[in-house]
């Protein structure tokens, strides 16, 4: 029997102010970075906006520069609400 795990990251869309809990959770294996994106692009703002998967960037650093690798596992990432988890989509910011 698979125990279910509980994961809450905090994230933040790019050019926003404010960042928030998303809950994760997984079996066995937890979702990595490419995998977030899949979650995210079926749920919520995301649904609405018909965005696909590889179309959603993530960003842990201040200046936005250089996207996270996509085989990243979640949990070692460490976000607060401090220093969240960026999330950059085509309509959130300048991508040139």
């Amino acid at each position: 029997m698979s125990v279910t795990q509980n994961l809450t990251l905090w994230l933040c869309f790019e050019m926003k102010p404010k960042s928030f809990k998303f809950p994760v959770q997984y079996k066995q294996t937890p979702p990595d970075v490419d995998a977030l994106a899949a979650i995210l692009s079926e749920r919520g703002r995301f649904k609405t906006l018909n965005l696909d998967a590889l179309d959603i960037e993530f960003f842990h650093d201040d200046n936005h520069s250089e996207s996270l690798p996509g085989g990243i596992l979640v949990t070692d990432l460490t976000t607060t609400d401090i220093s969240p988890l960026f999330l950059r989509y085509p309509f959130s910011g300048d991508r040139g």
